[in-house]
């Protein structure tokens, strides 16, 4: 919490990679590369949620067993690679928000 604000931290985590193919769950020092990102938002003293924003269902599998909160998919549209993330984060916080949720 954040002056009596609930923080989200939100990760943007695509399926598709044209450099190295399903980076976000390569393996690096042990553990995939979004956990990485997910245990530092966990990790703040601010963040009260975690939410990952993907595409591809492998990829939110590993994320909710990171701890993170990936309530659904982000359309296709929106997660190609000249796809904006503010795209992505105007998307998610507004399905969130018909959820009910943030």
């Amino acid at each position: 919490m954040l002056e009596s604000k609930r923080v989200l931290a939100l990760i943007p985590a695509r399926g598709g990679s044209k450099g190295l193919p399903r980076k976000i769950i390569q393996d690096l020092g042990g553990h995939p590369l979004i956990w990485h990102s997910i245990q530092a938002a966990l990790g703040s003293a601010y963040v009260d949620d975690c939410f990952v924003s993907t595409d591809d269902e492998e990829i939110a599998e590993v994320a909710c067993a990171c701890g993170a909160w990936v309530p659904f998919l982000r359309p296709a549209e929106l997660a190609q690679g000249g796809s904006k993330t503010i795209d992505c984060t105007v998307e998610g916080l507004a399905r969130l928000a018909e959820m009910g949720r943030h």
